[in-house]
């Protein structure tokens, strides 16, 4: 008999088609292993885990966004080269030159970080 002010917990009845390469699978039985957990326990909280990095942002084209961040990367790679050469160029040590170039790489790397964090892409 139920008590008075509870309510029975939902029956569970819905059993959505989720596949898993051998990798993944035996990633997510180490993980439930370490969270001593069952498999479908874990599984089942890390799906409604207010943790799970978002993919995306509404109504923003993934597409997009990845070709900014892939031009953000080509252009700190090319800026990267640049400062090599200027800093070679300075025989006698570093050029002011070469020390904007560092500090415009080092803005477009953390801008980049923190693009690819934000958007839960990568690492």
């Amino acid at each position: 008999m139920p008590q008075k002010g509870k309510t029975k917990p939902e029956k569970m009845s819905e059993r959505p088609p989720v596949r898993f390469t051998p990798t993944e699978m035996a990633a997510i039985r180490e993980r439930a292993l370490n969270a001593n957990l069952p498999v479908a326990t874990y599984i089942h909280a890390a799906a409604l885990s207010r943790d799970t990095p978002s993919r995306g942002i509404p109504g923003v084209d993934p597409g997009t966004i990845a070709e900014a961040i892939g031009r953000l990367n080509s252009i700190g790679s090319e800026l990267h080269t640049l400062s090599f050469e200027l800093a070679r160029q300075a025989s006698a040590g570093d050029t002011p030159a070469a020390s904007k170039v560092n500090h415009v790489l080092d803005r477009i790397m953390d801008i980049t970080e923190r693009l690819v964090k934000a958007l839960g892409f990568g690492g």
